[in-house]
C-alpha cells in the first residue's frame, strides 16, 4: 500500500524537475552572456531560486489542485494523461522563452517582457523571419529541444510505482485530502508572492545583486508573468503639482537666438542599431567602421554623453520625433496612450508652413511605425509599398540602404520647401546581409554587424554626394541618431550607460552649430532642440529639452524596473521608491563603485527631479495631456 501522502511526494518530484531546469537554463544564460555579468556570487543563485519559486508556483497552480484533488481517482489512467497534458501545456511555452532570451538578450539587455509580443505581432517581418533565426541561431533551438526531451524523460520516471490503495473514502479522507489541497494552495499562492507583503516584483532582484546581474537573478517566465497587463501607468504623488513644476516643466518655449536656420528643410536620419561602439572617432581603443561618418563629425555638432531612450526602433520613434520616451513595461507606440493627442516635429512644423513625410524601406505597418507617423501629424508616410523597384529588397527586413537612400534623396528633390522628412535604414540588423556586389569588399570585425555597419555607412556617404547636388542641400538642417544599440561584446557597451550609447549630431553644411561638448543629450532632446534651433516660438510639450538651452540637462530611461538618469557626471537608478544605485560614470565608467548615501544632497536633488519628471510624465499620458491647447 501506498502511503495516502504520496501524491504529495510526487507533485514536489514533478516541480523539482522545473527548478532544476530552471537552474540549468541560468547557467547556460549566464555562460552565453558571460561578458554582461561581473562578480557573480552565490546570492545570486539564492535569489535566483526565489524567483524560479515564484514563477514555478504561479504558472504551475492549476497542475497543483488537479493533481491533489481529493474527488477523482488520481491513478486512473485517463487521468494521468489529463494531469500529464496540463503540466506540458503550462510549462514548455516558458520554457522556449527563456530559450529565446538565452540570445535576444545581448539585444535588449533585459529579460523579456510581455511587449516581446507586441513586437512580433505588430507587423509580418519577424514571424516571416523565423525560419532565418532559426538557421542563424541554432544552438538555441538544439537547447530547447534537449530541454523538452529532459524535461519528458524527468517526468516519467516520476510515477507512483504502485496504485494508491485506499479501502474506503470516507468523511475522514475528504476532509483530511480537502485541508491538505487548501494548505498547498494557499501556500502556492504565497510562494507566488514571494513571501511578503507586497508581490515580488523586478525591482527585488536588487535585494541579491547589483544592477549589473539583476538578469541573472530573475528568470524570462517571472518577467513576463509580471509585465502581463502592465500597460497602464500609475498616477504619482511625490509632490503638489505646482511643487513639481519648479523641478522640471514639460511645457517648453524657447526664444530663437540664431537667423541661421530660419525656415530650414530638416532631415531627420535613423541608423539601424548604429550603436556609439561602432563609431571610431568616438571611441580611441576601439576599431570603427565609419569612415565617412568619421569625416563629418568634426564638422557636427557631437557631444560626448549622447544617449538612446530605449532598447527598441518602437521606442525610438517617439522619443526622437515627439520627444516621448517610454518609460514603462511597454513601449509607447504599443500602449493604450498611444491614440492620445500628441505634438511633434511634424505637427509644429506643419502649422508653420512645412510639409513633413517619413520614409522606412520596411514592410508598411512594421512596428506600427506608420500608424504612428500619422498620430504625429505627418503628412505621408513611405514604406516598401511605395518603393518602386522591389528588386532591391534584401530578402528579410525590405530595402537595401543603398539604393532606398538614393530613393529618399531624389524624393526629397521633388518636395516643396521648407520640408521636414526623416528615413529609417534597415541593412545594419540581423541577419546582416550585403547586395552581392559588396560581399567581398566589406569584411567588418568579430561582431556579424560590424561589415553592414560599413555598409550602411557607405551608403550614408553616397546619398550625401548626391544631396549636395540638390538646390535643397545648403538649406538643410541633418539629424543624425541610431534607433537603439546593438549587441556588443564590450563590457562598457553593455552597462547602464554604454547600452544606451549612440550618436546623435546636428549638421549643416557651411555651419556651425556649437553647445558644451560636455553636455548631456538624449533622444529626447532632439525635438526641442530643432525647434530652438529653427526658431520656433509658439509653447509645447516636451520631455527632453533643448540643447542650446540653459535647461537641466539629464538622460531618463527605463530598463528592468528600474529608472535611470544622468545628469552632469552622476547616475542614479531609481525604483519608484527610492534610490538603489548612485555612481559616478565618468570617473567609474563600469558602475563598480556605489556612491549611495555618501553624497546626500546631490543624490537627494537628481531624485526629486526624477520624481518630480515622472510624476509629470505619468499625469500628462495618463489625462491625455501632452500638447498645449
Amino acid at each position: 500500500m501506498v502511503s495516502s501522502f504520496s501524491h504529495i511526494i510526487l507533485l514536489i518530484k514533478r516541480l523539482g524537475i522545473l527548478f532544476f531546469l530552471y537552474f540549468l537554463l541560468r547557467l547556460v544564460f549566464w555562460a552565453l552572456n558571460y561578458s554582461a555579468f561581473k562578480d557573480v556570487d552565490l546570492l545570486v543563485f539564492w535569489g535566483g531560486f526565489r524567483f524560479d519559486l515564484a514563477a514555478i508556483c504561479f504558472i504551475n497552480s492549476a497542475f497543483l489542485i488537479f493533481s491533489l484533488q481529493p474527488f477523482l481517482n488520481r491513478q486512473n489512467a485517463g487521468y494521468k494523461l489529463f494531469l500529464k497534458i496540463v503540466f506540458y501545456i503550462s510549462n514548455i511555452p516558458f520554457l522556449l522563452f527563456s530559450c529565446i532570451d538565452l540570445e535576444y538578450f545581448k539585444f535588449t539587455f533585459k529579460r523579456s517582457t510581455y511587449d516581446l509580443f507586441s513586437l512580433v505581432t505588430t507587423g509580418t517581418d519577424t514571424l516571416r523571419l523565423i525560419p532565418q533565426f532559426l538557421k542563424d541561431y541554432w544552438y538555441i533551438a538544439f537547447i530547447f529541444i534537449f530541454c523538452v526531451f529532459l524535461f519528458n524523460w524527468l517526468y516519467n520516471r516520476t510515477d507512483l510505482k504502485e496504485a494508491e490503495v485506499v479501502t474506503k473514502k470516507n468523511f475522514q479522507y475528504f476532509a483530511l485530502h480537502t485541508f491538505l489541497l487548501l494548505i498547498f494552495t494557499g501556500l502556492s499562492i504565497l510562494f507566488a508572492r514571494g513571501i511578503q507583503l507586497r508581490p515580488l516584483s523586478v525591482i527585488n532582484a536588487s535585494q541579491y545583486a547589483d544592477s549589473k546581474n539583476i538578469n541573472l537573478v530573475l528568470n524570462t517566465p517571472f518577467t513576463l508573468i509580471k509585465s502581463f497587463g502592465k500597460n497602464n501607468l500609475e498616477e504619482l504623488k511625490y509632490f503638489s503639482p505646482e511643487e513639481a513644476l519648479t523641478y522640471f516643466n514639460p511645457k517648453k518655449i524657447y526664444v530663437p537666438f540664431s537667423s541661421d536656420f530660419k525656415q530650414n528643410n530638416v532631415v531627420v536620419i535613423l541608423l539601424e542599431s548604429f550603436s556609439k561602439e561602432w563609431i571610431g572617432l568616438l571611441n580611441d581603443s576601439l576599431q570603427g567602421y565609419t569612415p565617412f561618418l568619421d569625416s563629418l563629425i568634426p564638422h557636427c555638432l557631437c557631444v560626448e554623453n549622447s544617449f538612446a531612450n530605449g532598447k527598441k526602433s518602437m521606442e525610438a520613434f517617439p522619443s526622437v520625433l515627439a520627444s516621448i520616451p517610454s518609460l514603462m513595461e511597454n513601449p509607447y507606440i504599443t500602449s493604450v496612450y498611444s491614440g492620445n493627442k500628441i505634438n511633434s516635429l511634424a505637427s509644429i512644423l506643419s502649422e508653420n508652413g512645412y510639409y513633413s513625410a517619413f520614409y522606412h524601406g520596411g514592410t508598411n505597418g512594421t512596428m506600427g511605425f506608420d500608424g504612428f507617423c500619422k498620430i504625429a501629424g505627418f503628412e505621408n508616410y513611405y514604406g516598401l509599398n511605395e518603393y518602386p523597384n522591389k528588386e532591391d529588397n534584401d530578402g528579410a527586413w525590405g530595402i537595401f540602404d543603398e539604393p532606398y537612400l538614393q530613393y529618399f534623396a531624389n524624393e526629397l528633390s521633388k518636395k516643396k520647401q521648407p520640408f521636414f522628412c526623416g528615413v529609417f535604414t534597415l541593412s545594419s540588423h540581423h541577419p546582416y546581409g550585403l547586395p552581392a556586389k559588396y560581399e567581398s569588399i566589406f569584411k567588418g570585425g568579430k561582431e556579424p554587424i560590424a561589415r553592414t555597419i560599413q555598409y550602411t555607412d557607405h551608403s550614408l556617404k553616397l546619398f550625401f554626394n548626391a544631396a549636395k547636388k540638390t538646390a535643397w542641400y545648403k538649406n538643410t538642417l541633418f539629424v543624425i541618431t541610431a534607433d537603439h544599440t546593438s549587441s556588443s561584446n564590450n563590457y562598457y557597451y553593455r552597462n547602464s550607460i554604454g547600452t544606451f550609447a549612440v550618436p546623435i549630431l546636428f549638421y549643416k553644411e557651411g555651419v556651425a552649430i556649437s553647445a558644451d561638448s560636455n553636455t548631456i543629450v538624449e533622444h529626447a532632446d532632439i525635438m526641442p532642440s530643432v525647434l530652438h534651433l529653427l526658431g520656433m516660438k509658439d509653447p509645447f510639450i516636451s520631455f527632453g529639452k533643448s540643447i542650446f538651452s540653459n535647461d537641466e540637462k539629464f538622460m531618463v530611461n527605463y530598463l528592468n524596473g528600474t529608472y535611470w538618469m544622468v545628469s552632469k557626471d552622476r547616475l542614479l537608478q531609481f525604483d519608484g521608491e527610492k534610490s538603489v544605485g548612485y555612481y559616478n560614470f565618468k570617473t567609474d565608467p563600469m558602475l563598480e563603485i556605489n556612491l549611495k548615501g555618501k553624497e546626500r544632497k546631490q543624490e537627494e536633488e537628481m531624485t526629486n527631479f526624477l520624481k518630480a519628471y515622472l510624476q509629470q510624465y505619468n499625469e500628462r499620458l495618463i489625462k491625455n495631456n501632452t500638447i498645449v491647447e
